[in-house]
């Protein structure tokens, strides 16, 4: 499955499955996180001073590191496709410097979920039975004859009788195979 930058909208349902895996420390910084996260990347030396004020750039730094690992691990263990991400570009200034969050869209994972819900047949016992009748051959009902289904078709004169002839046997040919309309 693919990854991708997330958006702070698309986080927040991956974080709610990871909160009981992160320290009260480590959820309070998430969500100083998410107040600042308004596009798909966060600059390096803003969400350093947000998660850790006063501290020195050096220590800051590594208290940035221990916590992408934190929130990355605590991530794997509980089977959850999210990293924290920071660029490769350690020579340039923290200010120019880039982080984000990758991970698997969570409509993919919803849509999924819902799907493997609906069709599964967990519900059985609140299915309600269908109620209808077998018309038709061994029936003892008379059979209905099939509903009229009217169509309008438009066509030019100059494309010249044969074409439309062929068109029109066609055409025939499709609508006869059907089971339950006249056409």
């Amino acid at each position: 499955m693919s990854s991708a930058k997330l958006t702070a909208a698309q986080l927040k349902p991956l974080l709610s499955r990871l909160n009981d895996e992160l320290g009260k420390a480590d959820q309070q910084r998430m969500q100083a996180l998410l107040t600042i996260h308004t596009e798909s990347t966060l600059n390096y030396a803003i969400a350093i001073n947000t998660l850790f004020p006063g501290q020195a750039q050096e220590k800051a730094q590594n208290s940035f590191r221990s916590f992408r690992n934190r929130l990355n691990n605590a991530a794997d263990e509980i089977g959850v496709v999210l990293k924290f991400e920071v660029d490769s570009h350690k020579r340039s200034a923290a200010s120019e410097r880039e982080c984000w969050f990758e991970g698997e869209d969570s409509k993919v994972a919803q849509i999924a979920q819902y799907s493997s819900e609906e069709a599964s047949d967990q519900d059985s016992a609140k299915l309600v039975p269908a109620r209808g009748r077998v018309v038709g051959k061994g029936s003892q009902e008379a059979p209905v004859e099939k509903p009229l289904i009217k169509i309008f078709i438009s066509y030019a004169h100059k494309d010249g009788k044969k074409k439309i002839e062929a068109f029109f046997d066609e055409l025939d040919e499709c609508f006869k195979a059907s089971k339950h309309f006249r056409y």
